[in-house]
């Protein structure tokens, strides 16, 4: 029975003392180390003493992707002049099928990892002093769309081996290969990389950054619960990216650089804030805590938008490029629910899952403008949902 009862008190004094996830029991005097201790700098043998933590995690999110439809492709061409049949200049000759449209580029929306860590510093009231930062890892979706139409229904002409898309006031230097089409078909009879082309891919990388600063102050403890509140500065950032290539070859199936043109949509949504909270924990008996956050941000949004229209030599040639800047604010909501495990003295095990949403960030849901000078594909408030696990690992020194 004393057994048991000194292991309880070991378990509690672990808790209470252990880094930023750990809720804190109320201290006793007379408390005595383990009988097993670890021949490493870790813990202490007085819960009040302060001393340094880390932590590292390990995390899987998923969050919303913007893109909506837009057609980028269709099955044909658009015959400039009448060497083609049926020999109407400005015919649109193919089934004119959408082949590649923007949404396909939306998913399937996986979960991208990440890594996660912090630092920081308990004081002998109970407070920390924390700062951490978050990493996911470029996630990636794409399309494509090539000569082999669906069953290899190329036409009786071959006319729907074909891509069309509607790009205008594009310079000469875009017209593409001269012969196209295989005589008797003029030079130039479909212009443009875009009309006639072979292949057409589509591309949306996303990514997401947050570093933040939190004070914990103790509010109110008994022995198997603690209430603490959290607050301090939060830098979050979302980064996408949109990039659409085409590339048109010669009827002798040849294509340089100067034959593909590359299309390029980048939204940064860079967030500047604070945060502030609460946590609660309840320690479960053997070991096992249970953990809830639950937060508020309020973010000033500086956003940076980048179009450009570049060939596939790149810094060579005509391009056009514009940039501006908008801004918003972006409230956000947080809540995290983690089981948090003391195996042994000093150690903190957690597994977790976390959810994020942001109010009126900003995305390029149709980031096609086909209008090469003027590049303005439109741009509008969006709603974000960030969610995923965590599980990491916590020593205090």
């Amino acid at each position: 029975m004393r057994g048991k009862t000194i292991g309880r008190a070991w378990l509690l004094a672990a808790w209470a003392t252990l880094a930023p996830g750990v809720a804190s029991a109320q201290f006793s005097t007379g408390y005595a180390p383990p009988d097993f201790q670890l021949p490493v700098p870790l813990g202490t043998t007085d819960p009040g003493q302060s001393g340094p933590f880390a932590a590292a995690k390990y995390v899987i999110y998923r969050q919303t992707n913007p893109l909506n439809d837009q057609n980028v492709a269709l099955r044909g061409f658009v015959a400039v002049d009448q060497s083609v049949p049926p020999g109407v200049a400005g015919a649109f000759v193919g089934s004119g099928e959408v082949t590649l449209d923007v949404s396909q580029a939306r998913g399937p929306n996986g979960y991208s990892p990440g890594w996660q860590t912090e630092i920081g510093w308990n004081f002998e009231d109970g407070s920390a002093l924390s700062v951490s930062y978050l990493q996911t890892f470029d996630r990636r979706t794409q399309a494509v769309a090539t000569l082999a139409a669906h069953n290899l229904q190329f036409g009786q002409s071959f006319e729907n081996s074909f891509l069309f898309s509607p790009v205008f006031n594009f310079p000469p230097e875009y017209a593409g290969p001269a012969q196209g089409l295989a005589p008797p078909a003029s030079p130039f009879a479909t212009y443009g990389i875009w009309d006639g082309a072979e292949v057409e891919t589509i591309a949306f990388w996303q990514r997401f950054t947050m570093a933040e600063a939190t004070w914990r102050v103790p509010v109110y403890d008994t022995e198997c619960y603690r209430l603490s509140g959290l607050v301090g500065p939060r830098y979050a950032w979302f980064w996408e990216r949109f990039a659409w290539r085409t590339v048109k070859y010669d009827y002798l199936g040849q294509a340089n650089a100067d034959d593909q043109a590359i299309y390029t949509n980048i939204v940064s949504n860079r967030m500047y804030g604070a945060h502030v909270g609460c946590r609660q924990e309840w320690y479960l008996g053997h070991g096992f805590c249970c953990q809830l956050e639950t937060q508020a941000a309020l973010f000033y949004d500086s956003v940076k938008e980048r179009v450009r229209y570049e060939l596939g030599t790149k810094y060579s040639g005509p391009q056009v490029t514009r940039g501006k800047r908008d801004q918003a604010i972006v409230p956000e909501l947080q809540g995290t629910l983690n089981l948090v495990w003391f195996p042994i003295e000093a150690v903190q095990i957690t597994i977790g899952y976390d959810i994020q949403a942001f109010f009126n960030t900003i995305s390029s849901p149709r980031p096609i403008d086909f209008n090469f000078s003027s590049l303005d594909p439109g741009y509008k408030s969006t709603f974000r949902v960030l969610d995923g696990a965590q599980i990491g690992i916590a020593l205090l020194f």
